[in-house]
């Protein structure tokens, strides 16, 4: 039976929260959940949805309304006043019960957090309702739209369903629709979009979505500072997919979609001429000859000259400079963005952003953050030099070895010791002494994982140049000295660290490791200096021993992308413990 949880838990590692998952409501299915009462009510009330579900389409959240009166013990001890005449005149009295008894009846419906939970499936994304004509539109009550009927089907046909299959025939009567409607070339702009990036349907028949969009002036009329946020934030990453004119495998699998979906062969299609092809059902705003002709002009003009050779430059700035809105956008808003829409559209186009060797890139990188909030671990009124997640292990560099920490939950329930917890720390091994006398003379070291699964050790020899040598850790822990860092870029923290490919990160020099003393507040410094950080980052080369140094790195520049999926600037200790 599903049930309704309201917070999150201390042990989820992949969440993190600024105010204790304060408000968050998510379903979790038990199957050993409820009595065979409470599973005969949640029967009933599905089965009486689905029987109705063309009519009522709103789920009216009967199983959140169940389990929360069940939870309280709810019982209405208000009688209900009823009016027998239309002119009887309603009193104070009669008010004040109604009024009371409902008061009565939404306080028991709220849940611990004060909140009152549920159900927003305004939109496709969250929940696509199937209509009785074989479609789906675009909300709960909306009428059939090609966009999403198409989309659904290319959905259902990924997820495993046949040709035929679904409920009720669901596959062939969604395509049926499509066809009997011109084919899924008559969807709109979006779902375009999204087919191109498929794979069954082609960039040439997409009205342009130029990049370079978002570096004009603010004096122009259509700058996007002058757009409403969602159409912004909507079409800033399908710019950059169109820039970038992504198109994922062609498998058997889309082949046969693209026989699907059309009314003619897929490679008979003329795509220079569906351009503007859109459903009546999807066509909300008919575009006018003005504006056509301003997209033939994109189109036959600009689109050949900024995809030529000479011009080329200025799409690969253009592409890049969307791309870090993109990730500007994901920082301000702690990746939550504004909305569903743009949640999937940026997270698409973070992901394509990585691309080639970049792929395991950013599994290092996702595996050395997984705990980069949580990592500021302190021990006897001290902090651990190092920490880094390597191997489903959470290992800390101390004094002289490097130790393996479990958490371990408490057993005070009580509200002071709810939330805290106790560490189990196993000592996985010891440090040459050679490197012991380093780490006791100078400024310690920092261990990280390359992105071959090897586990290094950053030991810094001189205090005063800054200059570091690198061990690999083998076996037992034993030390192998390392020459240079095969093309990578170490940024050292104080609590973590992350090596990073530097030819995929512009501005980063191969085998340089780059580190600063600073130990300020992150997002103090991001709001204060105007999302610049005012200190001095270092970089030593392994290769010559030079230093560089950086007075001033602002956001997206430099390092953007090293930025942006670190979090906080890596060289800053994190504020957040277990």
């Amino acid at each position: 039976m599903w049930k309704i949880k309201f917070g999150g838990s201390a042990e989820e590692p992949y969440l993190f929260s600024t105010n204790n998952f304060h408000g968050r409501q998510t379903w979790e299915y038990d199957a050993d959940a409820g009595t065979p009462e409470e599973r005969a009510q949640v029967e009933k009330a599905r089965q009486y949805f689905y029987q109705n579900r063309y009519n009522v389409k709103p789920c009216s959240d009967h199983l959140c309304r169940f389990q929360l009166l069940r939870e309280k013990e709810f019982k209405q001890s208000i009688p209900q006043e009823k009016i027998e005449d239309d002119d009887e005149k309603i009193s104070y009295k009669t008010a004040d019960a109604t009024m009371r008894r409902a008061i009565n009846f939404w306080s028991a419906l709220q849940s611990p957090h004060g909140h009152w939970p549920a159900l927003n499936a305004g939109v496709m994304f969250y929940v696509p309702p199937f209509n009785e004509d074989g479609g789906w539109g675009l909300h709960i009550e909306g009428p059939s739209m090609m966009m999403c009927t198409v989309l659904n089907y290319l959905a259902m046909r990924i997820l495993g369903e046949g040709p035929d299959g679904g409920l009720n025939n669901a596959c062939s009567r969604a395509r049926k629709w499509i066809l009997d409607r011109g084919g899924a070339m008559y969807s709109g702009s979006w779902g375009k979009t999204w087919m191109a990036i498929l794979g069954v349907y082609d960039w040439e028949g997409s009205n342009p979505m130029p990049p370079e969009f978002w570096f004009h002036q603010t004096l122009v009329p259509l700058h996007p500072s002058k757009m409403f946020c969602y159409c912004r934030l909507t079409f800033m990453p399908m710019s950059y997919f169109y820039g970038k004119r992504f198109v994922g495998p062609v498998t058997p699998l889309i082949q046969q979609l693209r026989e699907e979906i059309y009314n003619q062969p897929y490679n008979q299609i003329k795509w220079s001429r569906v351009r503007h092809f859109c459903a009546k059902e999807d066509n909300y705003y008919p575009h006018g000859r003005l504006q056509r002709l301003m997209w033939d002009g994109f189109y036959y003009v600009a689109e050949p000259l900024l995809n030529s050779r000479f011009f080329r430059r200025i799409r690969e700035y253009a592409v890049q400079k969307a791309i870090d809105y993109i990730h500007y956008e994901d920082d301000n808003s702690r990746y939550i963005t504004i909305g569903c829409v743009e949640k999937t559209n940026c997270s698409i186009s973070f992901v394509l952003n990585f691309e080639d060797d970049s792929a395991r890139e950013f599994s290092t990188l996702e595996r050395g953050t997984t705990y980069h909030h949580k990592l500021a671990v302190s021990v006897n009124d001290g902090y651990f030099k190092s920490v880094t997640f390597y191997k489903d292990s959470i290992l800390a560099a101390c004094n002289g070895g490097i130790v393996s920490l479990e958490k371990i939950n408490g057993g005070d329930t009580s509200d002071e010791k709810r939330h805290q917890s106790s560490l189990d720390i196993k000592i996985c091994g010891e440090l040459n002494p050679k490197l012991k006398k380093i780490y006791g003379s100078k400024g310690g070291f920092c261990l990280v994982e390359s992105t071959k699964g090897d586990l290094l050790m950053v030991c810094q020899i001189d205090d005063s140049r800054h200059a570091f040598k690198i061990v690999e850790l083998n076996g037992r822990f034993k030390h192998v000295p390392i020459a240079n860092l095969d093309g990578h870029s170490l940024f050292v923290g104080k609590n973590h660290s992350i090596l990073v490919l530097a030819s995929k990160y512009p501005g980063c020099r191969p085998n340089s490791i780059y580190f600063s003393t600073a130990s300020t507040e992150p997002w103090r410094l991001r709001h204060e200096n105007n999302l610049k950080y005012e200190f001095k980052i270092q970089e030593f080369n392994l290769e010559d021993g030079s230093i560089r140094y950086y007075s001033t790195v602002e956001t997206r520049t430099s390092f953007q992308n090293i930025l942006a999926v670190a979090g906080p600037v890596p060289w800053i200790v994190p504020s957040m413990k277990f």
